[in-house]
């Protein structure tokens, strides 16, 4: 049983086509597949790690409020001391402390937010402990905002630490 030229050309020629669908169709899916995977996958760490930090950051609301926020003290003293509690806190857990800023505190009515944006870098666990220490700070501060981005084995923390000041 011998095969003709023509059907052997045929059958090369169907081949290729098939080749040629192959690399150019259903392998760019399958990579866009493969990064999709991959993106949702660091979507649910995060959301882990998010869902993890809020239970940590739920106040406790079982203290008296007026001795929880500031009242005399200057605006800048007030973020200098927290920002040297957080700076102790970082030295002693190896956690770095990359930046931190200072803006401007926000009155409304009697009460001005005083707010300290600080740039961590850390493991997903020294957070959770800094957080928690932050729960047993002597006065109400809040967690704003947080951040996490993944960088290999750490991660980049952006946090937005909130106290209070009553004017009078």
């Amino acid at each position: 049983m011998q095969i003709s030229r023509e059907k052997l050309k045929k059958a090369a020629l169907y081949i290729l086509v098939i080749l040629i669908i192959i690399r150019f169709i259903l392998v760019p899916l399958y990579k866009q597949h493969e990064e999709k995977k991959d993106l949702l996958m660091k979507k649910i760490k995060n959301y882990e790690t998010a869902t993890t930090l809020y239970k940590v950051s739920k106040p406790d609301s079982s203290n008296n409020l007026s001795s929880k926020v500031y009242t005399i003290e200057d605006t800048r003293y007030i973020q200098t001391l927290i920002l040297n509690y957080v700076e102790d806190y970082c030295k002693k857990n190896n956690i770095v402390l990359l930046n931190y800023d200072i803006p401007e505190p926000s009155l409304e009515s009697k009460i001005s937010e005083i707010n300290i944006v600080l740039k961590l870098e850390g493991k997903p666990s020294q957070i959770v402990g800094f957080l928690k220490d932050m729960k047993k700070y002597p006065k109400i501060v809040d967690i704003k905002s947080f951040e996490a981005i993944d960088m290999g084995n750490k991660y980049d923390f952006t946090v937005v630490l909130a106290t209070y000041k009553v004017e009078k």
